[in-house]
């Protein structure tokens, strides 16, 4: 049995539970398809199984409560816990060097963005916990990231319907290959723009 198959057996008998911890789960680093199950969840809302709120409601702090839970990890943990069990989570050194590089061109952004980019997502909020960023500022980024990531891909399913059942594999491809060229442009744009605005404020200050 595969990792979705699983998903859609826990979740046709715990309902809105499974959407919660199963997301949950899948943020904190288990090997779960997180995209595939959440654009599931929006198509079992457009056939009526689950009501929209309480999906979205579940679904959302799932997600939430997984990023949260990676980023104290990070924060109380860190490094010894890469070096020990980084492997059996997704998280290596080397992605922790990828996550700053993008951390120090791109800043606090990632945390928003950084959900439509497959791993990154699920090394961010760890990372951000190492570098010992304040916990307010990290909630204010990543869970409006959260909110934004996971609507849109509930409502990618709703949307879809029985189209996604029976394409599932090449819209999920074509989606995260759009979305992550939004993505990577939206954060080009707010480098730039922050660029601008530090170069103004100097000249401003010079002035």
């Amino acid at each position: 049995m595969d990792l979705l198959e699983l998903a859609k057996q826990l979740l046709s008998k715990y309902g809105y539970a499974a959407i919660y911890g199963l997301l949950c789960l899948g943020m904190f680093g288990a090997p779960l398809p997180d995209e595939t199950v959440i654009i599931f969840i929006g198509f079992l809302i457009s056939k009526k199984i689950f009501l929209p709120v309480p999906a979205y409601i579940c679904a959302a702090l799932g997600v939430i409560t997984g990023i949260t839970l990676s980023y104290y990890l990070g924060r109380t943990l860190g490094y010894s816990l890469v070096t020990k069990y980084g492997k059996y989570i997704h998280i290596t050194h080397k992605r922790l060097e990828k996550f700053d590089a993008f951390f120090n061109r791109f800043g606090r952004w990632v945390l928003v963005f950084g959900f439509y980019i497959p791993g990154l997502r699920h090394i961010s909020a760890f990372a951000t916990g190492i570098s010992k960023l304040r916990y307010r500022i990290f909630a204010l980024f990543a869970y409006c990231g959260a909110i934004i990531w996971t609507c849109s891909l509930l409502t990618l399913g709703y949307v879809l319907g029985k189209e996604w059942e029976q394409h599932q594999e090449k819209i999920l491809a074509n989606f995260t290959l759009v979305a992550g060229v939004f993505v990577m442009l939206a954060l080009i744009a707010t480098w730039i723009g922050y660029r601008n605005h530090r170069k103004r404020k100097a000249v401003r200050a010079e002035g």
